[in-house]
């Protein structure tokens, strides 16, 4: 009787981490002994979309960010401000022109999903704050702090379960 396969979803599957992740997936059996459910990434799409045809995945999308501004970055803002509320900072309410087209690539293709947080990381957009439940949000002008990555487990797990990229 053959194992059962192990099942797993990739988040960041085109970053480093994820790359290595699915290099491993293929050295102790691939497609034989893990079920790829879904991957995700963000900006490499034509990467992703070759990780998804190879590990026979469903594709998931996770659409840009709003990205803090560069001078100062919004860490170093809160290490020298003296009320969070000086290092908030806009961003469009709206999707940009790559959000746009991976929103009709969505419509398009039965196994893709586009999936937007920009209301999870800046809840009361185009305002997004530094700080969001005690928890430094950005860590520099792209990249979010590994702790407030985390709190987006779940939210972003639930949105992928309500779109259909995971099982329920």
């Amino acid at each position: 009787m053959a194992a059962a396969k192990r099942r797993i979803s990739i988040l960041g599957s085109t970053g480093s981490i994820g790359v290595s992740t699915l290099d491993v997936i293929e050295q102790l059996g691939g497609r034989d002994a893990f079920e790829v459910l879904a991957i995700t990434g963000s900006s490499n799409i034509p990467l992703l979309a070759e990780q998804a045809r190879a590990s026979g995945a469903r594709l998931a999308v996770l659409e840009p960010t709003p990205r803090g501004p560069r001078d100062p970055n919004p860490l170093n803002c809160l290490g020298i401000a003296t009320y969070q509320e000086e290092c908030q900072f806009s961003s469009s309410a709206g999707p940009f022109w790559l959000e746009q087209d991976l929103r009709a690539l969505d419509v398009l293709h039965e196994n893709m999903w586009s999936i937007d947080l920009d209301r999870m990381i800046c809840p009361a957009l185009p305002s997004c704050d530094a700080v969001i439940d005690g928890v430094v949000v950005h860590l520099d002008d792209a990249h979010l702090t590994r702790r407030f990555a985390l709190t987006l487990a779940q939210p972003i797990g639930d949105e992928l379960r309500v779109v259909g990229a995971l099982d329920p």
